[in-house]
């Protein structure tokens, strides 16, 4: 039986399945590569930082003052 997009010698079928194989492989990299930058620029900067929640946690105590508490998170802020 003859198959008519068969060539002779079965070479142009290998490079055809390569060339698929390469152009799968790049589309998974570049989905990959999107979802890491996708989740990559997802910064907690919208929620206070660490340094400004032990701050405040320390104005709700008592052991600083609101004067202590707006000079150093101003220097906090600074940096």
């Amino acid at each position: 039986m003859m198959f008519p997009w068969r060539h002779a010698d079965g070479f142009g079928m290998m490079g055809f399945g390569l060339f698929a194989w390469l152009v799968l492989l790049i589309l998974v990299g570049v989905v990959v590569w999107l979802v890491v930058r996708a989740l990559a620029q997802r910064s907690p900067r919208s929620s206070p930082s660490e340094p400004e929640e032990i701050l405040r946690r320390r104005l709700a105590a008592g052991e600083i003052d609101s004067d202590e508490y707006e000079r150093r998170l101003e220097i906090l802020r600074r940096k």
